[in-house]
């Protein structure tokens, strides 16, 4: 079996061959190129969440108790469903819901735990136009700790100081 090991700037993995040792290294911080984005923290908006690489291996799992705060919701999710505005569309008979008129970042925890019902009853729960990527990212760990234990990835990249954000976007094209 193969390990990774981290020396200095460079990362290196190492895949133990039957014919021989074949190793492979790369640079340990790895940020995008050749994008439509100029990512210099003076012209990107968002340059908080540009991804950060941390050489070396994250501390094994631990156990801990989850608690599926869908369990707290309310059956009819009325938290959720009675803000006004609100329009709820059902995608496929069974799987997903659209809902519109309603701004993630300013769910109160009754309203999260109605979601997360939700969430689990239908799988997919689609929410656009939202201010999410504006309430950077100590808020936003706070709003997914509310759902349970964040997980670190050990592969990846992450968001400079928080390790429990994985970074997922694209550019303009």
């Amino acid at each position: 079996m193969g390990d990774i090991r981290v020396e200095a700037e460079r990362v290196s993995l190492n895949a133990a061959a039957s014919a021989g040792d074949n190793t492979v290294s790369v640079p340990a911080h790895q940020f995008p190129t050749a994008t439509s984005i100029d990512y210099t923290k003076e012209k990107y908006k968002y340059a908080a969440y540009l991804p950060y690489s941390t050489p070396g291996r994250q501390p094994p799992l631990e156990e801990f108790v989850h608690v599926d705060v869908g369990l707290r919701a309310d059956p009819e999710k009325k938290h959720l469903f009675g803000v006004s505005g609100a329009i709820v569309q059902e995608v496929t008979p069974n799987v997903g819901t659209e809902i519109q008129g309603i701004q993630l970042s300013q769910l109160v925890p009754e309203q999260l735990d109605d979601l997360a019902l939700l969430a689990a009853e239908r799988g997919v729960v689609i929410f656009k136009d939202q201010d999410f990527a504006d309430i950077g990212p100590e808020r936003q760990k706070k709003y997914g700790e509310h759902f349970g234990h964040l997980h670190v990835h050990q592969m990846g990249t992450h968001i400079k100081d928080y390790p429990q954000i994985l970074p997922v976007y694209r550019d303009a094209e």
